[in-house]
């Protein structure tokens, strides 16, 4: 890595750090480049997942959707940071 924060990149991919037991509507999640999430719709999920590796895509309109690689569906996010 650059030290770049990727906000212009198409493709974004980290980790959860830790336990990752899933998502819910609203819900804030961390990744380990300090980016911030927030789940954008009314979607939630459930795992048991460790250190799962994550991948944010941009979406149509400026949207992006947020990928956990283990969990069937994805969710839509917002950057909060």
């Amino acid at each position: 890595g650059t030290d770049r924060d990727g906000s212009d990149l198409d493709l974004i991919e980290s980790r959860i750090t830790g336990r990752f037991e899933g998502w819910r509507a609203r819900q804030q999640i961390t990744l380990a480049n300090g980016q911030v999430w927030q789940i954008a719709d009314d979607s939630s999920a459930v795992a048991d997942l460790s250190d799962p590796v994550v991948r944010v895509r941009r979406a149509a309109m400026g949207t992006y959707r947020l990928e956990v690689v283990g969990v069937t569906r994805s969710a839509r996010v917002q950057r909060l940071k």
